[in-house]
Protein backbone atom coordinates (compact mmCIF):
# COMPACT_ATOMS: atom_id res chain seq x y z
CA UNK A 1 0.00 0.00 0.00
CA UNK A 2 1.16 3.50 -0.82
CA UNK A 3 1.24 5.85 2.12
CA UNK A 4 -0.53 9.14 1.40
CA UNK A 5 1.49 12.03 2.73
CA UNK A 6 -1.05 14.17 4.58
CA UNK A 7 1.00 17.26 5.09
CA UNK A 8 1.80 20.48 3.29
CA UNK A 9 5.30 19.98 1.97
CA UNK A 10 7.60 22.97 1.96
CA UNK A 11 8.83 21.88 -1.49
CA UNK A 12 5.56 23.02 -3.08
CA UNK A 13 6.06 26.57 -1.80
CA UNK A 14 8.58 28.22 -4.08
CA UNK A 15 10.00 31.62 -3.20
CA UNK A 16 10.36 33.91 -6.19
CA UNK A 17 13.28 35.63 -4.51
CA UNK A 18 15.58 34.28 -1.81
CA UNK A 19 14.53 35.74 1.52
CA UNK A 20 15.62 34.12 4.76
CA UNK A 21 12.86 35.86 6.73
CA UNK A 22 10.06 34.53 4.53
CA UNK A 23 11.61 31.06 4.27
CA UNK A 24 12.11 30.59 8.00
CA UNK A 25 8.65 31.87 8.95
CA UNK A 26 7.17 29.53 6.33
CA UNK A 27 9.11 26.56 7.74
CA UNK A 28 7.96 27.43 11.26
CA UNK A 29 4.31 27.78 10.23
CA UNK A 30 4.24 24.56 8.20
CA UNK A 31 5.21 22.59 11.30
CA UNK A 32 2.24 24.07 13.15
CA UNK A 33 -0.17 23.70 10.22
CA UNK A 34 0.72 20.06 9.60
CA UNK A 35 -0.21 19.16 13.17
CA UNK A 36 -3.64 20.80 12.92
CA UNK A 37 -4.65 20.75 9.24
CA UNK A 38 -2.96 17.63 7.85
CA UNK A 39 -3.63 17.67 4.12
CA UNK A 40 -1.79 16.33 1.12
CA UNK A 41 -0.50 19.09 -1.12
CA UNK A 42 0.97 18.76 -4.59
CA UNK A 43 -0.22 22.10 -5.95
CA UNK A 44 2.82 24.29 -6.55
CA UNK A 45 2.48 27.72 -4.97
CA UNK A 46 4.80 30.65 -5.61
CA UNK A 47 5.54 32.88 -2.61
CA UNK A 48 6.62 36.50 -2.70
CA UNK A 49 6.35 39.81 -0.91
CA UNK A 50 5.06 42.98 -2.53
CA UNK A 51 5.39 45.93 -0.13
CA UNK A 52 3.25 48.07 -2.47
CA UNK A 53 0.31 45.62 -2.56
CA UNK A 54 -2.92 46.72 -0.92
CA UNK A 55 -3.28 43.42 0.92
CA UNK A 56 -1.90 39.89 1.13
CA UNK A 57 -3.67 37.37 -1.09
CA UNK A 58 -3.79 33.82 -2.37
CA UNK A 59 -3.75 34.46 -6.12
CA UNK A 60 -5.46 31.58 -7.92
CA UNK A 61 -5.71 32.92 -11.48
CA UNK A 62 -1.98 32.49 -12.10
CA UNK A 63 -0.02 29.36 -12.92
CA UNK A 64 1.35 28.44 -10.52
CA UNK A 65 -0.96 29.94 -7.91
CA UNK A 66 0.77 32.32 -5.53
CA UNK A 67 0.79 33.62 -1.98
CA UNK A 68 1.48 37.33 -2.05
CA UNK A 69 2.46 38.97 1.21
CA UNK A 70 2.26 42.74 1.64
CA UNK A 71 4.93 43.51 4.22
CA UNK A 72 6.84 46.79 4.33
CA UNK A 73 9.77 44.71 5.57
CA UNK A 74 10.00 40.94 5.80
CA UNK A 75 11.74 41.33 9.16
CA UNK A 76 8.36 42.24 10.72
CA UNK A 77 7.87 38.65 11.82
CA UNK A 78 4.61 39.05 13.74
CA UNK A 79 2.84 40.56 10.75
CA UNK A 80 4.47 38.00 8.49
CA UNK A 81 3.10 35.17 10.64
CA UNK A 82 -0.36 36.76 10.58
CA UNK A 83 -0.46 37.27 6.82
CA UNK A 84 1.19 33.97 5.96
CA UNK A 85 -1.08 31.96 8.25
CA UNK A 86 -4.19 33.50 6.68
CA UNK A 87 -3.14 32.72 3.12
CA UNK A 88 -1.87 29.25 4.04
CA UNK A 89 -5.33 28.53 5.47
CA UNK A 90 -6.87 29.47 2.11
CA UNK A 91 -4.35 27.16 0.45
CA UNK A 92 -5.18 24.29 2.83
CA UNK A 93 -8.94 24.74 2.35
CA UNK A 94 -8.39 24.78 -1.41
CA UNK A 95 -6.72 21.37 -1.25
CA UNK A 96 -9.83 19.93 0.39
CA UNK A 97 -12.14 21.02 -2.42
CA UNK A 98 -13.26 18.86 -5.35
CA UNK A 99 -13.90 22.05 -7.32
CA UNK A 100 -11.12 24.43 -6.35
CA UNK A 101 -13.00 27.43 -7.77
CA UNK A 102 -15.85 27.14 -5.25
CA UNK A 103 -15.62 29.61 -2.40
CA UNK A 104 -18.07 30.88 0.19
CA UNK A 105 -16.33 34.13 0.96
CA UNK A 106 -17.99 35.23 4.22
CA UNK A 107 -17.45 31.80 5.75
CA UNK A 108 -13.97 31.04 4.41
CA UNK A 109 -12.65 34.49 5.30
CA UNK A 110 -13.96 34.02 8.83
CA UNK A 111 -12.23 30.64 9.08
CA UNK A 112 -8.96 32.05 7.75
CA UNK A 113 -9.05 35.09 10.03
CA UNK A 114 -9.81 32.98 13.11
CA UNK A 115 -7.29 30.29 12.24
CA UNK A 116 -4.50 32.77 11.53
CA UNK A 117 -5.02 34.21 15.02
CA UNK A 118 -5.09 30.72 16.51
CA UNK A 119 -1.82 29.91 14.72
CA UNK A 120 -0.34 33.13 16.11
CA UNK A 121 -1.26 32.06 19.63
CA UNK A 122 0.57 28.77 19.06
CA UNK A 123 3.52 30.49 17.40
CA UNK A 124 3.93 32.68 20.47
CA UNK A 125 3.94 29.64 22.77
CA UNK A 126 6.36 27.74 20.54
CA UNK A 127 8.62 30.61 19.49
CA UNK A 128 11.71 28.71 20.64
CA UNK A 129 11.08 26.28 17.73
CA UNK A 130 11.62 29.08 15.22
CA UNK A 131 15.19 29.66 14.06
CA UNK A 132 14.74 33.39 14.80
CA UNK A 133 14.49 32.54 18.49
CA UNK A 134 18.30 32.77 18.46
CA UNK A 135 18.00 36.35 17.21
CA UNK A 136 15.30 37.51 19.65
CA UNK A 137 14.22 35.16 22.44
CA UNK A 138 11.50 37.53 23.62
CA UNK A 139 9.82 38.13 20.28
CA UNK A 140 6.90 35.96 21.40
CA UNK A 141 5.75 39.02 23.39
CA UNK A 142 5.18 40.94 20.13
CA UNK A 143 3.34 37.98 18.59
CA UNK A 144 1.08 37.76 21.64
CA UNK A 145 0.41 41.48 21.54
CA UNK A 146 -0.44 41.36 17.84
CA UNK A 147 -3.03 38.61 17.97
CA UNK A 148 -4.60 39.84 21.21
CA UNK A 149 -4.90 43.28 19.66
CA UNK A 150 -6.78 41.74 16.75
CA UNK A 151 -9.06 39.77 19.06
CA UNK A 152 -9.98 42.94 20.95
CA UNK A 153 -11.73 44.26 17.83
CA UNK A 154 -15.50 43.88 17.75
CA UNK A 155 -18.07 44.36 15.02
CA UNK A 156 -21.09 42.51 13.76
CA UNK A 157 -23.32 43.07 10.77
CA UNK A 158 -23.65 39.47 9.67
CA UNK A 159 -25.68 38.04 12.54
CA UNK A 160 -28.53 40.50 11.88
CA UNK A 161 -28.87 39.34 8.25
CA UNK A 162 -32.30 37.82 7.72
CA UNK A 163 -32.42 37.57 3.92
CA UNK A 164 -30.17 36.08 1.27
CA UNK A 165 -29.86 39.51 -0.34
CA UNK A 166 -28.44 40.96 2.88
CA UNK A 167 -26.04 38.03 3.22
CA UNK A 168 -25.04 38.38 -0.43
CA UNK A 169 -23.84 41.94 0.23
CA UNK A 170 -21.81 40.81 3.27
CA UNK A 171 -20.39 37.96 1.20
CA UNK A 172 -19.41 40.21 -1.69
CA UNK A 173 -17.48 42.54 0.61
CA UNK A 174 -16.10 39.89 2.97
CA UNK A 175 -12.44 40.51 2.16
CA UNK A 176 -12.62 44.29 2.61
CA UNK A 177 -15.19 44.73 5.39
CA UNK A 178 -13.77 42.38 7.99
CA UNK A 179 -15.36 44.48 10.74
CA UNK A 180 -18.75 43.06 9.66
CA UNK A 181 -17.62 39.70 11.04
CA UNK A 182 -15.28 40.41 13.95
CA UNK A 183 -17.67 38.91 16.48
CA UNK A 184 -18.14 35.60 14.62
CA UNK A 185 -14.40 35.51 13.91
CA UNK A 186 -13.71 35.78 17.63
CA UNK A 187 -16.32 33.11 18.33
CA UNK A 188 -14.63 30.80 15.81
CA UNK A 189 -11.21 31.47 17.33
CA UNK A 190 -12.60 30.51 20.74
CA UNK A 191 -14.03 27.29 19.26
CA UNK A 192 -10.65 26.44 17.74
CA UNK A 193 -8.92 26.88 21.11
CA UNK A 194 -11.44 24.57 22.80
CA UNK A 195 -11.54 21.83 20.17
CA UNK A 196 -8.17 21.92 18.40
CA UNK A 197 -8.27 18.28 17.30
CA UNK A 198 -11.57 18.87 15.49
CA UNK A 199 -10.40 21.83 13.39
CA UNK A 200 -9.51 19.61 10.42
CA UNK A 201 -13.26 19.25 9.81
CA UNK A 202 -13.28 22.72 8.22
CA UNK A 203 -11.54 21.22 5.18
CA UNK A 204 -14.90 19.66 4.23
CA UNK A 205 -17.09 22.76 4.27
CA UNK A 206 -17.63 23.00 0.50
CA UNK A 207 -19.31 19.58 0.46
CA UNK A 208 -22.20 21.09 2.39
CA UNK A 209 -22.95 24.29 0.50
CA UNK A 210 -26.63 24.85 -0.17
CA UNK A 211 -27.91 25.57 -3.67
CA UNK A 212 -28.02 29.30 -2.88
CA UNK A 213 -24.18 29.16 -2.60
CA UNK A 214 -24.44 31.55 0.35
CA UNK A 215 -25.31 29.22 3.21
CA UNK A 216 -24.17 25.86 4.53
CA UNK A 217 -26.30 22.83 5.35
CA UNK A 218 -24.96 22.41 8.85
CA UNK A 219 -27.59 19.78 9.75
CA UNK A 220 -26.31 17.42 7.06
CA UNK A 221 -22.71 18.28 7.91
CA UNK A 222 -23.34 17.49 11.57
CA UNK A 223 -24.82 14.10 10.64
CA UNK A 224 -22.09 13.13 8.18
CA UNK A 225 -18.99 14.79 9.65
CA UNK A 226 -16.50 13.11 11.97
CA UNK A 227 -16.75 15.90 14.54
CA UNK A 228 -20.49 16.62 15.00
CA UNK A 229 -20.11 18.64 18.20
CA UNK A 230 -17.57 20.94 16.52
CA UNK A 231 -19.87 21.39 13.49
CA UNK A 232 -22.88 22.10 15.73
CA UNK A 233 -20.98 24.89 17.46
CA UNK A 234 -19.55 26.25 14.20
CA UNK A 235 -23.12 26.44 12.86
CA UNK A 236 -23.81 29.24 15.33
CA UNK A 237 -21.88 31.73 13.22
CA UNK A 238 -24.30 31.37 10.29
CA UNK A 239 -27.08 33.97 10.33
CA UNK A 240 -30.70 32.85 10.55
CA UNK A 241 -32.07 33.40 7.05
CA UNK A 242 -35.85 33.56 6.73
CA UNK A 243 -37.16 31.21 4.04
Amino acid sequence: MHCIITRMRKEVFQLRETDENIQEILNFLLRIFNEILPIASDEICAVYNDPTAESPMLITNENPIAIRLSLKRTTIWDQSIYQFAHELTHYALRQGKEDKEILLSWFEETLCEAFSLYVMSIAAMRWRECSFYKVDKNYYVKINSYYRGELSKTGDKISVCTTLDELRIINKNAEKNRQDRYDIRNKTFELFTRLPKDIKEILNYCKYLNEDMLTINFERWEKEGKYPHFVKELAQIQPQIKK
